[in-house]
């Protein structure tokens, strides 16, 4: 057995019926028998395999039940189960998740994918922003060495704007499209590591302030956005950097979302009663962040900036 969510997740699902797609297997040479029963998250799959049982020492009558692919799994744990609610993921990688009501694929613009949330009657549209997790940790160490000196410095150089002219375009990010190399556009001489931080947290939040605005351009806008954090995100400056950037961010602290996301297999156990109450009851504690309106206007020259770079450099891959 698989659930709807992560069975989407191999684009070989039809969305409408919930069946795997005779056309799509046909494509990919697969004989559609030969795939998992698609269930709903929670379903309960059996118990242990006796050779399993004996291999891991758990009882021979444990529960297997399915889970859901994780970024649904992490929403879940966020208790986001009503059409309209965003989250940002940023763990490793940073993904932007909203839900919605629909599942028609006409809603979803460009570059961000549709999939069924595993909570009943919602789904959820996202994209993939970036390794950005991994970008942070990798610059600091190369600007700071290993240890929490880089991210206190992070989190000293976010509370101040990157010098006028010095950006950081990010991996993965709209001015690249397709994983082409990101990195420094500005560097001087006199560039200091704190500037060079600052630039780097700063293009990392408008590459999140241009994947909110494609969802609001496609109807999905969010008032605040909450913000799961992962091993590769520490405290909260870098909200508060988003904040200023003219949405209120409401963020996790010291929450794994995904793992208490991963508590609908206890609900095919019937531990949980109603997933949605259940999640609504265990919402993570957020701290809100609310924009800075002396930083905002700074913030979005600075964005509008960015954007010309993005623009500019887009057209002369094209040439």
């Amino acid at each position: 057995m698989t659930d709807f969510s992560q069975a989407a997740e191999l684009l070989l699902l039809d969305r409408r019926t919930r069946r795997w797609s005779s056309e799509l297997c046909a494509l990919a040479g697969i004989e559609p028998g030969r795939l998992g029963e698609v269930v709903a998250a929670g379903t309960r799959a059996g118990t242990l395999l006796p050779t399993v049982a004996a291999a891991t020492g758990l009882p021979p009558e444990t529960l297997v039940v399915t889970g859901g692919q994780d970024q649904c799994c992490a929403a879940l744990g966020m208790g986001m189960v009503t059409p309209g609610q965003l989250m940002l993921a940023s763990g490793t990688a940073w993904v932007v998740t909203a839900l919605t009501a629909s599942p028609e694929l006409d809603q979803i613009p460009p570059r961000m994918d549709l999939n069924f949330h595993v909570a009943p009657g919602v789904y959820t549209v996202s994209q993939l922003l970036g390794g950005f997790g991994a970008v942070i940790e990798r610059w600091l160490a190369l600007l700071y060495g290993e240890g929490e000196a880089g991210y206190a410095a992070l989190e000293a150089a976010l509370g101040a704007p990157a010098p006028d002219g010095l950006h950081f375009l990010p991996l993965g990010g709209s001015a690249q499209g397709g994983g082409a190399p990101g990195g420094f556009l500005g560097l001087r001489l006199e560039s200091t590591r704190a500037e060079m931080v600052a630039a780097l947290g700063q293009g990392i939040g408008c590459e999140v302030r241009r994947a909110l605005e494609v969802l609001a351009a496609a109807g999905v806008p969010a008032a605040a956005v909450d913000v799961g954090r992962g091993d590769a995100e520490r405290g909260m400056a870098g909200a508060a950097g988003f904040a200023d950037g003219g949405s209120g961010v409401c963020g996790a602290r010291g929450q794994l979302a995904g793992a208490r996301g991963r508590r609908c297999w206890r609900d095919g156990a019937g531990l949980l009663g109603d997933l949605a109450g259940a999640a609504a009851r265990w919402r993570v504690p957020l701290a809100a962040v609310a924009p800075d309106a002396a930083a905002v206007e700074g913030y979005d020259a600075r964005y509008d900036a960015y954007r010309a770079l993005c623009v500019r450099l887009e057209e002369e891959k094209k040439s």
